[in-house]
């Protein structure tokens, strides 16, 4: 199926929820649209009601965005945990605790560098 824009999938959304669609505004364009590709039905001058297909294709389109969000969140909890002491930021070195209280990550400040 052709991407959805985002005003395709905002007039999907409401319309999963048992809403017609009236395609008045900026609503007329993707709910126009919708209906070309036989994702809304027409039911009269005015509404317009999801099908079977514009049903699979928003359920596709938020099985994809949550399959994103999951990979995105896994990605920050595979990150590396970056420390910078507040003591150090504020430049009062000599009160740095050098690691972090709630993990093992260690200080990056430059005054912890050893240097050859």
């Amino acid at each position: 199926m052709s991407e959805l824009s985002q005003d395709e999938v905002t007039v999907l959304l409401i319309a999963k929820e048992g809403q017609s669609m009236i395609p008045i505004g900026r609503w007329e364009k993707p709910t126009l649209d919708l209906a070309a590709k036989g994702l809304l039905r027409r039911a009269d001058a005015v509404n317009y009601f999801i099908t079977d297909k514009g049903l699979q294709a928003i359920q596709q389109r938020d099985d994809e965005d949550f399959k994103k969000i999951r990979e995105a969140q896994q990605k920050i909890v595979d990150a590396k945990h970056s420390y910078l002491s507040t003591a150090c930021y504020h430049g009062q070195h000599e009160r740095c605790r050098k690691r972090c209280k709630f993990c093992d990550a260690t200080c990056e400040c430059e005054c912890h560098v050893v240097r050859p």
